[in-house]
């Protein structure tokens, strides 16, 4: 069984949100469910080099590595460079993770931030950020400045292309859905919209998860690719 969360945004500006998801950590660890699935965005801002991570940072990665559970991280558009990890905390991080069911149904998992097409500054400023040359300076820069730099490109992404973020773009998720069903992809999970909406295409089906804050909100996946929408701080509430 899979868990599943998604964006975060995990902040040392709000201890409580970190407190809290050490204790979904905790939970999750303790339960029957092998795999827990992050559709990115763990952080506010993550520029994952040695110089680019906080010490904030680090202690919810090493919380992380304690737990020996599969972890799989899906990159958004907040998280730089988390493929190269040294030791990383994660079983597998790319841009998309496809798994086989026991059912032999397909499971695509990512963020979902590219598939936007219209969104064209934000496709040209993620693929520039993200190459080599910009991870080779950013590992010379101090720092200070480097961490710096990550909090200010993080602002004023926050501050653009606000209407992309907020609407779901209906027709490419439909175009997206039909060309992995050519791939034999049964169902598509996404994150990045902030919204839990189930859409039924075709061959295959799309379903976005909410963000996991303020409720906690996580789904569950069985073996034949059912979701299941929960909601941790409320059991965390009930004593359950």
């Amino acid at each position: 069984m899979f868990w599943i969360i998604a964006d975060l945004h995990l902040s040392e500006k709000d201890e409580k949100e970190a407190i809290l998801f050490h204790e979904f950590l905790e939970e999750f660890d303790k339960s029957e469910a092998g795999t827990l699935v992050i559709l990115g965005d763990l952080f506010t801002h993550w520029i994952a080099t040695e110089k680019g991570t906080t010490s904030f940072q680090r202690k919810i990665l090493e919380k992380l590595t304690k737990i020996k559970k599969e972890k799989i991280f899906l990159i958004g558009n907040r998280d730089y460079f988390v493929e190269d990890i040294e030791e990383s905390p994660f079983s597998f991080a790319g841009k998309k993770f496809k798994f086989r069911l026991p059912s032999s149904k397909i499971v695509l998992f990512e963020h979902g931030e590219t598939i936007n097409e219209s969104d064209r500054n934000y496709l040209v400023w993620s693929s520039f950020t993200r190459s080599k040359a910009v991870k080779s300076l950013l590992n010379i820069l101090p720092q200070r400045i480097l961490q710096n730099l990550a909090k200010k490109a993080e602002k004023d992404l926050s501050e653009t292309n606000i209407d992309y973020k907020s609407q779901i773009p209906f027709e490419y998720l439909k175009n997206y859905a039909a060309l992995q069903s050519e791939e034999g992809v049964n169902t598509i999970v996404l994150g990045h919209f902030h919204k839990r909406m189930s859409l039924e295409f075709e061959k295959t089906r799309i379903e976005i998860i909410d963000k996991f804050f303020p409720k906690g909100f996580f789904c569950t996946m069985d073996e034949e690719g059912n979701l299941m929408d929960r909601v941790f701080l409320k059991n965390l509430a009930d004593g359950n």
